[in-house]
């Protein structure tokens, strides 16, 4: 079923000017017996999922373009133009390198863009160089672990100290009474003489 030009005319404007969000609004009062329909709501469901790509005043305020033809003539001035020549064939990998220097000759940012890929390939080159000493650096500290661990003795660890045994002293008292024994500190010579000295 075919919207009436009118009213197709006038979505377009309000979308134009005023976002998709009115429209949206719109939908959501159209008769359930209409939005049942496969094809209604293959449309519906397209335009909610593309609300966020619609919003064409703001991208007028900011001077966006909001058509399709700028794309489109660049698609043939830029692409086409550069790799569809008589004869012509791209291997795919090859494809977005050229794009990218034609861009930059398009724009007129040649020496702008030579500078940024001059800088990329130095940083190519220098992870590349990393990637590649990274396993030798693993063989050459591997190495180095077996020499030391050969060439070091295996250090001894020293036996743990064995317990001296608990001289038990005698007793203080008497047995069974309250009497110092003859081991009691009070029985002990305040000065006492070595052996075989005589005494004056």
């Amino acid at each position: 079923m075919a919207m009436p030009a009118d009213i197709v005319e006038r979505s377009l404007h309000i979308v134009k000017h005023r976002g998709p969000r009115p429209l949206l609004r719109l939908l959501d009062r159209v008769p359930p017996a209409i939005c049942e329909r496969d094809a209604v709501q293959v449309q519906i469901r397209y335009f909610r999922k593309r609300e966020s790509l619609m919003q064409y005043p703001s991208y007028r305020a900011q001077g966006w373009p909001i058509g399709s033809g700028i794309v489109e003539s660049a698609n043939k001035l830029v692409v086409q133009a550069r790799l569809k020549g008589a004869g012509m064939h791209w291997a795919p990998a090859h494809v977005n390198p050229m794009l990218a220097l034609r861009t930059s000759v398009c724009n007129d940012r040649w020496d702008e863009s030579f500078q940024q890929a001059e800088l990329h390939q130095i940083k190519l080159r220098l992870q590349q160089r990393r990637e590649r000493a990274h396993p030798r650096l693993l063989a050459l500290a591997s190495s180095l672990v077996k020499l030391s661990l050969y060439l070091c003795p295996a250090l001894s660890v020293p036996p743990p100290p064995i317990p001296l045994p608990r001289v038990s002293s005698p007793p203080a008292m008497i047995a069974g009474t309250s009497r110092p024994s003859p081991h009691h500190p009070w029985k002990r010579a305040l000065v006492t003489h070595p052996k075989g000295s005589a005494k004056k």
